[in-house]
């Protein structure tokens, strides 16, 4: 049986999402200029490869075992590096004719890389204890926009290069950028963002949906925490005391569905619905929906 290393890419960011669309005041001339900057992306934190490209010696070979991470190698422009995916990316354009795998399947494979989600407790990278090939397994897991730039730096320069992770981070953060100047307000409405109905539960301190809020203009009330999800009782709610709530969806939700987040939310905020997947969501697309969510709370606003 061939073997898998279990590697977790350190996600300490450069970046801090507080710097990215938090707390405005003062940061967002050094934010845009960061982004835009036309300098090298700052050193990563993990080890990489010291090249402009990747070495040519011995072939990049990686299977990809959840979508965001084929769409992260995609978005690289790494299709040549792929020889399988998982089933549900199956279906992403630019996989067409590759193998489907599991951990299982891709361990029989043996890519230099296994890029997937974090494993479940008690499920081991590997079966064998004297492989005669071995794979990297290689998580990828990242909760906030901070995450995505640390894995350009890392992961990203270990597959395609220098160049081509510094481009595709800046397909990314260029847009993001643009959007400063409109997003800094100062009346930025209080929002608490609901991301699941059983339980129910709330957009922790590190995560897109914060990240969204802030960009698109927004005041997340729990920014900044250390939870990356928040189960709210009623002395949460009054704490937080939001002036708004985001519920989030990974599609537009049905009218029986909308009426029941009216009767099981507290009735004294004002409800905003909106979809937004982050586990299927395009990275250089990310400006475009904070955009449409801007629009939203524009419209919100005006009709208060």
């Amino acid at each position: 049986m061939n073997d898998v290393k279990n590697t977790h890419i350190p996600q300490g960011a450069p970046l801090n999402p507080r710097t990215l669309a938090g707390r405005w005041g003062g940061t967002v001339a050094a934010w845009a200029v960061l982004l835009v900057g036309c300098g090298p992306a700052p050193e990563p934190t993990a080890k990489i490869v010291n090249s402009l490209n990747p070495p040519t010696s011995i072939r990049m070979t990686v299977a990809t075992l959840s979508p965001g991470a084929t769409r992260f190698v995609l978005g690289l422009g790494g299709r040549n590096l792929l020889v399988g995916v998982d089933p549900e990316s199956s279906e992403l354009p630019g996989t067409e004719n590759l193998p489907t795998l599991n951990l299982e399947s891709a361990r029989q494979l043996a890519p230099r890389l296994i890029i997937g989600p974090k494993l479940p407790s008690g499920v081991a990278p590997s079966d064998s204890p004297t492989p005669s090939k071995v794979s990297e397994y290689v998580e990828y897991a990242p909760h906030n926009l901070a995450d995505v730039f640390e894995l350009c730096r890392t992961l990203g320069r270990r597959l395609v290069g220098l160049v081509g992770a510094t481009q595709f981070e800046r397909e990314i953060t260029r847009p993001l950028a643009l959007m400063t100047p409109s997003s800094f307000r100062q009346d930025r409405p209080r929002i608490a963002a609901v991301m699941n109905w059983a339980p129910l539960e709330l957009a922790g301190g590190h995560s897109f949906a914060t990240d969204l809020i802030e960009i698109a203009g927004g005041n997340s009330v729990t920014h900044g925490g250390e939870e990356y999800r928040l189960v709210p009782d009623s002395e949460t709610w009054q704490r937080l005391a939001p002036e708004l709530v985001l519920v989030l969806s990974r599609a537009p939700l049905s009218a029986a569905q909308r009426e029941n987040a009216h009767t099981t939310l507290p009735p004294e905020y004002p409800i905003l619905f909106f979809s937004f997947d982050p586990d299927r969501l395009l990275l250089p697309k990310f400006a475009s929906v904070a955009e449409s969510l801007q629009a939203e709370l524009r419209s919100q606003r005006a009709a208060r």
